[in-house]
């Protein structure tokens, strides 16, 4: 497997929205070199918000006739970071030292 930033989830019933996903890193072999030199490593997960818990969605979508779920929802117009919100759009604060190499992996694991 080549080295870097893998994706995993869930594929049976509600998994992926019970939260069965993450981030998988694959480090290079022992021996080999790291292409870019960095002081640390920043992960970074996104994912859907939906204000109905996963036992309502599947009664919904398992339901005769079918009943859609809706989109991803925001929570009063905000997103989580942290399992605390913040102001939709704002910006992600990261406070890291100057003169400091990051390698910062993005997983952006939202419905599409």
């Amino acid at each position: 497997m080549q080295p870097g930033t893998y994706f995993y989830h869930g594929h049976y019933g509600m998994q992926r929205a019970a939260g069965l996903y993450g981030s998988l890193i694959v480090d290079v072999a022992d021996g080999d070199e790291e292409p870019f030199k960095y002081d640390g490593e920043i992960n970074l997960l996104l994912s859907d918000w939906y204000h109905e818990s996963i036992y309502t969605q599947m009664v919904g979508l398992s339901s005769n006739p079918f009943r859609w779920i809706g989109e991803p929802q925001v929570c009063n117009r905000s997103i989580i970071i942290s399992s605390s919100p913040s102001l939709m759009n704002s910006a992600l604060l990261l406070f890291l030292q100057l003169f400091l190499q990051r390698d910062i992996r993005c997983v952006y694991a939202v419905s599409c």
